[in-house]
């Protein structure tokens, strides 16, 4: 007959894994919405910093506004170009902003949507685990 060994999770694990399973159904924390959405404006205000100014157009046309589908979950959403008319220059009164993807797609400088995401990654980093810490602090363990 084999000899078998049986390892069983101690209480305190069934309990944080309990646990766990509850927090990733619980609407998110008001902090930690915070934490995510000061985390988007400064990837936002990035792209502003890097973003290729001839016209002013494509910047001028950045926004930057918060998703939320469900109660437990965020999504920060940046847009450049799209509907919004030129006004820069008389000749291009009446053509849409169009061109961001074309710029994005040069790479190096004109890429100004990596170069922002690159500075900012240890931020969004850092962003994303105090939002998860303060989303647990809201939590009674």
């Amino acid at each position: 007959m084999p000899s078998e060994i049986r390892i069983r999770p101690d209480e305190n694990f069934i309990r944080w894994t309990r646990n766990f399973q509850k927090l990733g159904s619980k609407p998110i924390s008001p902090a930690a919405v915070m934490e995510w959405e000061l985390a988007t404006e400064i990837l936002f205000d990035l792209t502003q910093q890097y973003a290729h100014v001839d016209s002013g157009d494509m910047k001028r046309s950045g926004k930057m506004h918060m998703e939320r589908p469900g109660a437990n979950s965020i999504t920060g959403v940046i847009t450049y170009g799209g509907t919004r008319k030129s006004d820069a220059k008389p000749h291009w009164k009446h053509q849409m902003v169009d061109y961001t993807k074309y710029e994005i797609a040069r790479d190096g400088q004109h890429d100004f949507v990596a170069r922002a995401r690159r500075s900012a990654e240890n931020r969004l980093q850092k962003a994303s685990l105090k939002a998860l810490e303060k989303h647990i602090g809201s939590e009674r363990w």
